[in-house]
């Protein structure tokens, strides 16, 4: 999308789209809220019994963020704010936040699974940092304005999709490590009568793969719940990066509201 949207009035076709937005972020709202309340004093436990360091840093970060970057924007989509351009990049401010510490749990849970190993640890370092530069243009690209006192996300640049993108790329690469890793270690000796853990067809690892038979418990948890999270996050981030480059008035907030649900689901996801 290039340049803002000049929006002086409300036609009742954008006065629904802007309701419905309002109501996906009210949603988001509410399920943060909830989420957090619900599970305050089992985190509390958690973090208390654990030993504090960068995956309890970014863990903090990714609830906080995206709790404070929901309420933000849904503060700021149905509130008469004085200053729109500035209550918009201060909300979100919080999405780098909450997007990189949500990619450092998942990055922590690679090296686990992986066995520390020295390549996969810095090829996947060198791709968080990606996310980390691409996430920091969030809070610069937006732009808004404010029409009959409501505050309108009127659109971004182009790059601004660029977020988007690497962290659909980032979680596909971990998620495939992730089971790769998991399934190479267990899934594949199923046969006693084999020698060799190669020998087994293709059809048969790819089952293995899907449904995580032979893994131990605890494994096939891992594996069970990163593709539910990567499902969900993919068909998501893939909405809301063609919503960013879609030829619409609104794409732009199109885009945050579909965008909006993901990052509030993450920091929970990737623990």
């Amino acid at each position: 999308m290039s340049g803002p949207t000049a929006v002086t009035s409300f036609s009742p076709a954008l006065h629904r789209q802007l309701q419905v937005v309002s109501l996906v972020f009210a949603g988001t709202a509410s399920v943060c809220v909830w989420d957090v309340l619900n599970n305050l004093q089992a985190e509390y436990r958690m973090l208390k019994k654990s030993k504090f360091g960068l995956a309890s840093v970014a863990y903090i970060a990714s609830r906080v963020g995206s709790l404070i970057y929901s309420l933000g924007i849904l503060l700021f989509s149905t509130y008469p704010l004085q200053d729109c351009a500035a209550s918009l990049h201060a909300f979100e401010a919080f999405y780098p936040i909450a997007t990189t510490g949500s990619a450092y749990l998942f990055y922590a849970r690679l090296r686990a699974v992986s066995g520390f190993n020295r390549a996969i640890t810095f090829t996947f370092a060198l791709l968080w940092l990606c996310v980390l530069g691409t996430s920091l243009l969030i809070p610069i690209v937006g732009k808004a304005a404010s029409v009959n006192n409501v505050c309108l996300y009127t659109s971004s640049d182009d790059y601004s999709g660029a977020a988007g993108i690497t962290i659909l790329v980032y979680d596909t690469a971990v998620f495939l490590t992730i089971s790769y890793q998991l399934v190479g270690n267990y899934g594949l000796d199923v046969d006693p009568t084999d020698s060799a853990r190669g020998t087994a067809c293709s059809w048969d690892r790819a089952r293995w793969f899907i449904s995580g038979k032979n893994l131990p418990a605890f494994s096939k948890t891992l594996l069970t719940e990163g593709q539910v999270y990567y499902m969900i996050t993919v068909l998501v981030n893939v909405v809301a990066i063609a919503l960013v480059y879609a030829p619409q008035d609104l794409a732009s907030w199109h885009a945050v509201s579909i965008g909006g649900p993901s990052w509030g689901l993450s920091a929970k996801e990737k623990t």
